[in-house]
């Protein structure tokens, strides 16, 4: 049957609505609409989860959105490959370029890979999808560095709260390990990726010592925002232990361990009193994220890595940004 531009394949004849069976049924407009049981395939000459015929309206949503129920209740495994394209078009029965453009949405959710030659493949869990999301976010609107500041600041202390009062010993541990590779990163006078690599880690291992699981995923973000504001004025140098502050930072840890809220607000306001405050921050607080960054992925990037590279080379209105402990 031919609805508008789209072809659309059954097989067989049109069964009576019931809840064993998808199958399109139209009004006298002749427009289809998806019902909400199953399709059986049993006659389609391949094997995987059962995929629904589906009607004219949004196709390319409506095939992409049924893949993707399947992917992530497990029906596609991470690492497994997708139907071809030819049997989904048969599956679904939908034409070619539906099928490539649910593929392609898809692959922008951040949920398949598409190569030329090995097909599409699931891709293992991952909040990369999410994280440069926001970080695109950040980047088109009008937020400068101070207005990341500020909101760390509010955020990551009332964190520090509930990980003063939840944490674990195993919690602690980890925290004070993170703690001891970043001030050993900053003692050496290590490069400045190890630095700051040691710092987000440090402040990562503090989040998650709130002992709330979802937050490991839902505050992901928080470590693009504390690469993207690990910077001071032009011309401080990165590498000089007296910018890390890290004796701060064990303040922070010790209070935490305390459990005491009071000690926990007044080093979390210590904390943040330079780069918030601070004389030599001013003109860094009011830098745009868009004039810091070119992309998503630069934001993303730990300074001193490829990405930072490429932005130093880029930028041109003003000078880099040395890394610093925030």
């Amino acid at each position: 049957m031919v609805v508008g531009d789209e072809t659309l394949v059954q097989k067989g004849h049109v069964q009576p609505l019931t809840g064993a069976n998808y199958h399109l049924s139209y009004n006298f407009d002749a427009r289809a609409h998806l019902t909400e049981a199953p399709l059986n395939l049993s006659g389609v000459a391949r094997q995987g989860p059962e995929l629904p015929r589906l009607g004219r309206s949004s196709l390319r949503d409506q095939v992409a959105d049924a893949l993707e129920t399947r992917i992530l209740d497990g029906s596609f495994e991470a690492g497994g490959r997708l139907p071809t394209e030819h049997d989904l078009t048969e599956s679904f029965g939908v034409s070619r370029t539906v099928v490539r453009d649910a593929l392609r949405l898809l692959e922008a959710r951040g949920l398949v890979d598409t190569r030329r030659g090995a097909g599409t493949v699931v891709k293992a869990t991952s909040v990369d999808a999410y994280s440069s999301a926001v970080a695109t976010m950040l980047l088109r609107s009008d937020l400068t560095v101070g207005d990341v500041f500020a909101a760390r600041a509010a955020l990551e202390g009332q964190l520090a709260l509930v990980a003063a009062k939840n944490h674990t010993r195993a919690h602690l541990e980890r925290v004070e390990a993170a703690l001891q590779r970043f001030e050993g990163a900053v003692h050496d006078r290590a490069d400045v990726r190890a630095i700051v690599s040691g710092h987000v880690d440090f402040h990562t291992e503090l989040v998650l010592a709130t002992n709330l699981a979802a937050l490991e995923i839902l505050l992901r973000p928080i470590q693009e925002m504390m690469l993207a504001t690990s910077v001071v004025a032009q011309g401080a140098d990165p590498r000089d232990p007296r910018s890390w502050r890290v004796e701060v930072h064990r303040a922070l840890l010790d209070a935490v361990a305390t459990r005491d809220p009071a000690a926990v607000v007044a080093a979390s306001e210590k904390h943040w009193s330079v780069p918030l405050h601070g004389k030599r921050y001013k003109e860094t607080r009011r830098t745009r994220l868009g004039e810091m960054f070119v992309s998503p992925r630069d934001l993303m990037a730990i300074p001193g890595g490829a990405a930072s590279d490429e932005r130093r080379s880029v930028r041109t209105t003003s000078g880099p940004q040395s890394p610093a402990a925030q």
